[in-house]
């Protein structure tokens, strides 16, 4: 009997990941998680967001691939087993994130939700374009996508704060507040 990848995630496509899996790993048997039928051949699982109790069913699992960058839900599961984790690094899914963090900090920074007011209100009124500089981000948590964020806000002149459970260092962004292990938010810095 072959070995089983078992597959739980309501974002990704099973058949996508199967059509590029199979030809790899032949001797694998790749299934969704709620098809398996003998939970003890399943030795691997590839996942995003399982439910509660989901690894709970897999007694013999030894190794699980998490299918994004984040894994603070994943090790949150009150029956993860104590095996070895691996997640997924797409550059596609982070330049995706990047520009989503960028669109929210250039929609506040130009002030875009007073001009949407002023417009359903038929109202016309001058407002002052804020400097890049005057302007304070911060950033929670400084994984593979925070840390690609703050770079990335820091290099268009921003004030980028960003914190972190553990000291890090970013290369290239000297703009970017070094106090990584503590939390900058804390003080009574204005976040405008």
């Amino acid at each position: 009997m072959s070995e089983i990848l078992a597959f739980e995630s309501n974002y990704d496509s099973f058949c996508d990941w199967q059509s590029l899996l199979a030809p790899l790993v032949p001797d694998l048997e790749l299934m969704k998680a709620a098809d398996v039928g003998e939970p003890a051949r399943v030795k691997y699982a590839m996942v995003w967001t399982p439910p509660a109790g989901f690894f709970r069913r897999f007694p013999n699992l030894c190794w699980i691939l998490n299918l994004g960058a984040g894994v603070d839900g994943l090790v949150a599961q009150d029956d993860l087993p104590p095996i070895p984790i691996s997640r997924l690094s797409d550059p596609q899914m982070t330049r995706m994130m990047v520009s989503y963090v960028l669109f929210a900090v250039l929609r506040h920074a130009r002030d875009i939700p007073r001009f949407e007011r002023a417009q359903r209100l038929g109202h016309w009124q001058a407002i002052r374009p804020r400097q890049n500089s005057e302007i304070h981000v911060g950033i929670l948590g400084l994984g593979e996508l925070g840390a690609a964020a703050a770079e990335e806000i820091a290099r268009l002149g921003f004030n980028t704060h960003g914190w972190s459970r553990s000291k890090k260092r970013l290369a290239g962004s000297p703009a970017i507040s070094a106090t990584w292990h503590c939390c900058p938010f804390s003080s009574a810095r204005k976040f405008s």
